[in-house]
């Protein structure tokens, strides 16, 4: 049972709120996130909480606490990819808007993104529960499953702010 919990917990998604005392974590994240307007710039930030946070959490150099650091990081870049999200579909949405009156049949970028970002979530989540299954029983299962999480969320977050970056 305590074995499901973990499972859930690890993959919970959007809802998660950051507990206020990791505040610091998102506000960090972010301040990295937002000091440079270039791919690799964004991709750096990537991990760069990961040893604060461990210092800062008692045990936080322990395999859960690690696991628990790297969940952290994971719901911060939630944050952000909501963020990212509702600011591309705000822009695509005035895309479509310029186009409805005359190329009607191109005005649909806001349903094809959003279709996008659900099977890009079922992708995630299917990718990272199997990394997560490789391991079996294995300690390693929770460290490895947290940081799929926060990689692929982190990847995905900067995908979309690189869409509106290209147009």
């Amino acid at each position: 049972m305590i074995r499901w919990l973990l499972a859930i917990t690890l993959f919970a998604t959007p809802a998660m709120a950051m507990d206020p005392e990791y505040q610091w974590i998102l506000d960090d994240l972010r301040t990295c996130y937002e000091a440079t307007d270039t791919f690799d710039g964004k991709h750096a930030c990537e991990g760069v909480i990961l040893e604060p946070c461990q210092n800062a959490l008692e045990g936080g150099w322990s395999n859960l606490g690690t696991t628990r650091c790297i969940q952290f990081e994971g719901e911060a870049w939630d944050v952000l990819l909501n963020e990212e999200y509702r600011n591309t579909m705000e822009w695509l949405a005035k895309l479509d808007n310029d186009d409805m009156k005359y190329y009607p049949e191109y005005a649909i970028r806001v349903d094809i993104l959003r279709d996008a970002q659900r099977a890009w979530i079922a992708y995630r989540d299917a990718v990272c529960r199997s990394a997560y299954s490789i391991w079996g029983a294995g300690s390693m299962r929770l460290p490895i499953g947290a940081a799929c999480v926060a990689t692929e969320t982190a990847e995905r977050t900067i995908e979309l702010w690189t869409i509106r970056g290209s147009y």
